[in-house]
């Protein structure tokens, strides 16, 4: 019988790449300014205020579960706070609740209500000519074409976004601006480009004290350094981010170095600590509720046992892979999960089923 032997430029292609994590922006709505006073309407007025009042509690309450990776659970406080910001016609508050809507999405996998909520949120800002919010909406809508694949359009809006922060002198969002780039220039394959703009990105977020994003580009620089085949650079950066996402509780973060630090593995061979680091993906994934993160790992299990030639293993979690990226609509992902399960096939012996899966 003919020795299997496995590519590895066309495996590499065929990896559900985890840990890609985007510089997301929350939005704040405009809290504090006063009423004009007329008498007739002062009872209004203090009704008016109250309700305020509880849209910006549910609206903060939706940022620390937003923090914390309680997705749907922010969803609800967010809609909540929408409803009362647009039953009190407070245009700020609507704009910065639908933004923070389209991000929560974003995360849950669901790109066209991450678009049409970022659309609704960009056209308020316009409107009441806030460019922090602008900038934002402009970005995040930018993310969500990143994830749908369109990167000439994902380019579009954030370049769009890093010319209002540097206008604006806004450093965080410069920041965000250009990591954000530099993840679309990593998924066009240009990775020398993304990591000149990860590079400039890590320099604000540590000169601002931003951990968070500090963590964030750490591990996409490791990503980016992972493409280009160096492996151990990219197990020191996806290290540095791990360590940083697990002090400041970034569970988020967290998923995604230790995802990315498995696929390291696997290309260094190591397969039993590539599981290892791919279930404890997998865990945090499904403790937050991460659809895609969690189509990554199972995704990348299956890859790993299909270098260990356990195809049974590898089918079942590549199957289970193949369900999620479906169930959220992630074209690009399900399009790698048939390729990967029809080599698997190919693998086994089953022509027919191969040819089916590819």
């Amino acid at each position: 019988r003919q020795k299997q032997t496995f590519n590895l430029t066309g495996l590499r292609r065929l990896i559900c790449i985890g840990g890609l994590s985007f510089l997301l922006t929350l939005s704040s709505p405009f809290i504090g300014y006063s009423l004009p006073y007329f008498p007739s309407l002062q009872v209004l007025a203090q009704s008016n205020d109250a309700k305020k009042a509880q849209a910006d509690m549910l609206f903060n309450q939706g940022e620390e579960q937003y923090q914390k990776s309680q997705f749907e659970a922010a969803l609800q406080s967010w809609q909540q706070a929408l409803d009362i910001y647009q039953e009190i016609k407070d245009r700020a508050g609507e704009g910065a609740a639908l933004g923070n809507l389209g991000l929560a999405y974003l995360y849950l996998g669901d790109y066209p209500k991450a678009i049409e909520y970022q659309q609704q949120a960009l056209d308020i800002y316009q409107e009441i000519k806030d460019r922090v919010g602008e900038g934002n909406a402009l970005g995040n809508l930018g993310l969500a074409y990143l994830s749908l694949g369109d990167y000439p359009k994902a380019i579009e809006y954030l370049q769009q976004t890093l010319k209002i922060a540097q206008e604006i002198k806004n450093r965080k969002g410069e920041g965000a601006s250009l990591g954000n780039l530099g993840l679309a220039y990593y998924s066009m394959g240009d990775y020398p480009k993304a990591i000149e703009y990860h590079e400039q990105s890590l320099k604000i977020a540590q000169e601002i004290k931003n951990r968070k994003g500090e963590g964030t580009v750490l591990g996409n620089l490791g990503l980016a350094y992972y493409s280009m085949g160096d492996y151990p650079k990219a197990i020191e950066y996806h290290e540095q981010s791990l360590k940083i996402a697990q002090e400041i509780k970034d569970r988020v973060g967290e998923g995604n170095a230790l995802g990315s630090l498995g696929l390291a593995y696997l290309y260094l061979g190591d397969y039993p600590k590539a599981i290892d680091y791919h279930k404890r993906y997998l865990k945090i994934a499904q403790e937050i509720k991460d659809r895609k993160g969690e189509g990554q790992s199972l995704g990348n299990l299956g890859i790993t046992y299909l270098r260990m030639r356990d195809y049974p293993k590898a089918i079942e979690y590549l199957e289970r892979c193949l369900k999620i990226v479906q169930e959220i609509k992630d074209r690009k992902g399900e399009g790698q999960s048939l390729g990967n399960l029809g080599l698997a096939y190919l693998y086994l012996g089953d022509y027919p089923k191969a040819i089916d899966y590819h």
